[in-house]
């Protein structure tokens, strides 16, 4: 099983992921967006110049670098803020013949900026910046709201939908 969570940051996408390995049978990876983040150095984040001269290429190879691991032997799931137009085609590209689900994990923007209040490792005002365009391409398999329900019912709800539908939304992205 091969999902990919989009939505804001703070939407409760890393909680979701969490509940499906929990409910998923083992192995079961997760790659996030957060810890790609994290491995890029200080540089990276404090020059603008740079992160437009080489940020597409590196976001790239982070999408590129995911294909491996889908494989029969493990279920991945993929914790993701696609905030840039381009990403959503890209990864529908670069997935092309694998059956990866594309999850929209959404949640009213006064919700997610209450967490981002909450939390000392996000800057108030993210999930707004990244609203416009994070579901903006419009093609999901299957949406969940997490302001109005948990991350174990999400993830219970995701599996639903997974083991009954076959994955299209990237599948219409690349038509």
């Amino acid at each position: 099983m091969f999902i990919l969570l989009n939505g804001t940051s703070s939407a409760g996408k890393t909680s979701i992921a969490h509940a499906l390995r929990k409910q998923l049978a083992d192995p079961t990876l997760i790659f996030s967006r957060d810890q790609f983040h994290q491995s890029l150095p200080a540089q990276f984040w404090e020059d603008a110049a740079l992160r437009r001269l080489i940020g597409p290429t590196l976001f790239r190879q982070f999408h590129q670098s995911l294909l491996p691991f889908c494989t029969e032997e493990q279920n991945v799931i993929i914790d993701h803020v696609l905030n840039q137009a381009e990403w959503a085609p890209e990864i529908a590209g670069i997935f092309e013949g694998v059956d990866l689900y594309f999850i929209g994990v959404k949640c009213p923007i006064e919700i997610t900026e209450e967490r981002e209040r909450s939390r000392d490792d996000r800057p108030n005002g993210l999930a707004r910046s990244q609203i416009d365009v994070v579901h903006a391409h419009g093609a999901y398999d299957f949406t969940v709201d997490t302001s109005r329900l948990s991350a174990q019912r999400c993830a219970a709800d995701i599996i639903n939908h997974v083991r009954n539908n076959p994955p299209t939304a990237f599948h219409r992205l690349l038509a």
